[in-house]
């Protein structure tokens, strides 16, 4: 497999769109995933998303891009960003609301199986959006794979903190997810 510099490289250097659509392809559910955790609202999480790339591809044009730094790092912060200067600031407080087009099971599984997965995908669902924004935050990163040190760098905050910030969301997740058992 081609590095992921190199890929960015291509792109940027000889509008190579074949190694944007592996980049995309390889970050895409990442970034969704981290907006969704971070939000709870798949159209929010959506156009973030989709504004996120639009720039990817717009500092691409004027070769601002780091090939060395990485594209997930990159992502993450500018959804970050987006998300707190249009809905959070804009708001003035968290947008949150239960997205029912994530309890959608595939047609195959069985009524029982069905509920099953709705009510679990549900009480986790809860859990996580119970959680205070920077845990949500710090628990969205390390569930889009995202390392320690590229937390840090996102979030702004320190070591110590981004860990204390996961330890807490996750006992506050163990304990929410038992309490719906």
């Amino acid at each position: 497999m081609t590095d992921e510099a190199e890929l960015i490289e291509r792109f940027q250097q000889q509008r190579d769109y074949a190694a944007f659509e592996v980049l995309f392809a390889e970050h895409k559910q990442a970034l969704f995933g981290f907006l969704f955790n971070l939000c709870g609202v798949t159209s929010i999480a959506e156009d973030i998303s989709q504004h996120c790339w639009l720039r990817v591809i717009e500092m691409a044009k004027n070769h601002n891009l780091e090939a060395s730094k990485g594209l997930r790092p990159l992502l993450m912060t500018m959804a970050r960003n987006r998300y707190l200067d249009e809905h959070v600031k804009r708001h003035g407080a968290r947008v949150l609301a239960y997205d029912e087009q994530h309890d959608a099971a595939s047609e195959s599984a069985s009524p029982e199986s069905v509920l099953t997965q709705s009510e679990q995908h549900a009480v986790v669902t809860e859990a996580v959006k119970a959680l205070p924004m920077e845990q949500r935050e710090v628990i969205g990163l390390w569930s889009s794979g995202v390392s320690i040190a590229d937390m840090i760098k996102i979030t702004g905050a320190a070591r110590d903190t981004v860990l204390s910030r996961k330890k807490y969301a996750l006992k506050k997740l163990k304990s929410g997810i038992a309490i719906g058992d």
